[in-house]
C-alpha cells in the first residue's frame, strides 16, 4: 500500500528540487506551489478562501524555465512521472496574466483552447505574519521578473 508522507513546506521544496534536477531543469527560484481552480467567481465567490477550506483543492507546482512552463502534479512521486508533468512552450501560451480577485492572486492563461487558473496566497497578510517560505520567496522573485517575461 502506497502512503503519502507529510512534509514541511521546506522539505517539500527540497524534494521538488531533487525531482526537477532529475528532469534536467535548472533551478533558480523559478518555481512555486499553487492551487488549480476554475474561474475566480466559481472557485471562491467570496474571495475569502471559504471554499478552499471546505473542499479539497489540488496543489500543483508551476516551474518557469527559459522557454517552458512546467506544471507538475503534486502526486508526481507516483510512477511514471511523465503522467504527472505537463510542459508548455511559452509560445503556445495565450493571454498569460497575473490577476487579483479580492485577496487572492491568480495566474490565468489559455492553452489548447482551455483556460487555466492557478491561485496563490503569497501576497496575503497570512504570509506577512508567518514569514517567507521557499515558495513565497520564489513567487515574489518570479513576479518581479514578470514570470520570465510572460507578462508584458
Amino acid at each position: 500500500m502506497n502512503q503519502e508522507m507529510l512534509y514541511t513546506i521546506e522539505q517539500d521544496a527540497k524534494r521538488l528540487e531533487k525531482t526537477l534536477r532529475e528532469l534536467g531543469v535548472f533551478i533558480n527560484h523559478n518555481y512555486f506551489r499553487a492551487v488549480k481552480g476554475s474561474h475566480p467567481f466559481i472557485h471562491d465567490p467570496s474571495g475569502l478562501g471559504i471554499f478552499e477550506r471546505r473542499f479539497f483543492f489540488k496543489f500543483y507546482y508551476l516551474v518557469f524555465t527559459t522557454d517552458q512552463l512546467i506544471i507538475l502534479d503534486t502526486v508526481y512521486f507516483e510512477e511514471p512521472i511523465d503522467d504527472h508533468v505537463t510542459k508548455i512552450n511559452y509560445s503556445d501560451l495565450e493571454e498569460f496574466a497575473l490577476k487579483r480577485y479580492i485577496s487572492n492572486d491568480y495566474i490565468q492563461f489559455n492553452y489548447g483552447n482551455k483556460a487555466y487558473y492557478f491561485y496563490t496566497k503569497y501576497a496575503s497578510w497570512v504570509y506577512t505574519i508567518l514569514g517567507e517560505t521557499t515558495y513565497s520567496m520564489n513567487y515574489t522573485l518570479l513576479k518581479e521578473r514578470n514570470f520570465m517575461g510572460l507578462i508584458k
